[in-house]
């Protein structure tokens, strides 16, 4: 079986329940795919335009929950 990977982008407006939103795909992806890697393209598309990214480590999936205290997307937004 190949490995599969989980890639996140926020884009358009700021939003408070980008954070959240981001949590729960994190942690519903971990429980169905655990062993898929995510990624989190910074700044929106031009993130993905530009290849910059950073990996959703297993510190981070343990602590995605915390997601929901913050507004706003902490891998960034971009309007492109």
């Amino acid at each position: 079986m190949s490995k599969h990977t989980i890639a996140f982008l926020t884009a358009g407006g700021l939003a408070p329940c980008l954070s959240s939103a981001l949590a729960e795909l994190i942690g519903r992806y971990h429980q169905i795919a655990p062993d898929a890697e995510m990624i989190g393209y910074l700044g929106g598309y031009k993130g993905l335009l530009l290849g910059n990214s950073v990996k959703v480590t297993s510190e981070v999936r343990a602590k995605a929950h915390m997601l929901h205290m913050h507004g706003g997307s902490p891998i960034g937004n971009s309007r492109v």
